[in-house]
């Protein structure tokens, strides 16, 4: 997320290292991600789908 967001990602970014321990942080995680701007949340979610991608 930092690479992609910096700082604007912080709250998105806590939320995911803490519910990688704790699954009661993914809706914070989830309200995070939503709260992201128009263009954030484009860029996140494609940097996911291109890491993601299935390699042929």
């Amino acid at each position: 997320m930092h690479l992609t967001l910096g700082p604007r990602g912080n709250a998105l970014a806590e939320h995911l290292r803490l519910a990688e321990r704790d699954p009661a942080h993914l809706p914070l995680a989830l309200t995070a991600l939503n709260s992201l701007a128009g263009l954030d949340l484009r860029h996140t979610v494609a940097s996911y789908g291109a890491i993601n991608r299935p390699r042929t």
